[in-house]
């Protein structure tokens, strides 16, 4: 099953940029879809290897928080290069704005930008700093939260550490070799580690929406707008479609499935080749906050 099955819903683009970019006439993408990797209780190793087996066909990258490692895999899912990298100064998945902490889940590079000139910041007394960012900033897609990157430092005993406001910091030397590696809709999967999948279990998950690798940076066609007819159905007749789709999809069965501690829809999806936002639809689901262990929830037999 491709990777459409390791997504969920979307949400809006949040206009300031949590990484502190100061460049903010740089074109932002406009991307409203991403996915959340849950594991508080699933292992790194394991996570790692089925995003390997995954995205084997195409060059891709994972973060690994728990490792502090970014690893650059080649077409055949063996490693090419991997860097020591920092990332956000607080534990646990990017909730909002300013929050200190690098998102969790699967984007893609948006672009890959000269930094060699920008400055920041970082408000720790030293003032605005040149040459932070290193010689590139590899902006990510990373819907809800606009301006995280992959970028250099100013400050080379961070590396290894958390000391970012959400981004993924790398030594200047090597942001300079990953630009050269990177092009634009590059999967970029950054994983939790046991700290922050702890403080995440506490938090509850937060779920965001599929993205699509395949189609560059465009949005799914059927979330950029309804359709007249769509928009015109009467109120009843969406109770009604809602009701129905609890209990029906495209083969018509389905089968209870109780949600696990440390699983989102999106690794539930993926585990049972289906989409989220079939799932979504299967089950009438408009709030995935409210998504708990222990929830039964109905899944496709396919």
């Amino acid at each position: 099953m491709k990777f459409f099955n390791l997504a969920i819903t979307a949400l809006t683009l949040i206009a300031t940029i949590a990484c502190g970019n100061s460049e903010n006439k740089e074109t932002k993408a406009e991307i409203n879809d991403t996915t959340v990797v849950a594991s508080d209780k699933q292992s790194t190793t394991d996570a790692k290897q089925e995003f390997i087996n995954t995205f084997k066909g195409k060059q891709f990258v994972i973060v690994s928080k728990q490792d502090m490692t970014l690893y650059l895999y080649d077409e055949t899912g063996k490693i090419l290069k991997k860097y020591p990298c920092a990332c956000g100064k607080a534990l646990g998945d990017k909730r909002k704005v300013g929050d200190m902490r690098t998102p969790e889940g699967i984007f893609k590079v948006a672009a890959i930008q000269d930094a060699s000139t920008w400055t920041h910041d970082f408000k720790d007394g030293k003032g605005v700093i040149k040459g932070c960012y290193g010689s590139n900033f590899v902006r990510l897609t990373t819907p809800g939260h606009n301006g995280i990157g992959i970028h250099g430092t100013h400050d080379p005993k961070s590396i290894g550490t958390r000391a970012t406001e959400g981004c993924i910091r790398l030594p200047n030397e090597a942001i300079t070799e990953f630009a050269k590696l990177a092009y634009r809709g590059m999967p970029v999967i950054i994983l939790t580690s046991d700290k922050d999948a702890a403080v995440n279990a506490k938090e509850g998950e937060r779920v965001t929406g599929d993205v699509a690798f395949d189609k560059g940076d465009a949005k799914p066609k059927q979330e950029v707008k309804a359709t007249k007819q769509e928009t015109a159905k009467p109120k009843q007749e969406v109770k009604k479609q809602k009701k129905e789709s609890k209990a029906k999809t495209p083969t018509g069965k389905t089968k209870s499935y109780t949600i696990k501690n440390g699983e989102n829809l999106s690794v539930i999806a993926h585990r049972n080749h289906t989409t989220a936002s079939e799932l979504m639809k299967i089950n009438g689901i408009t709030d995935v906050h409210s998504l708990r262990p222990g929830q039964k929830i109905r899944i496709p037999i396919k």
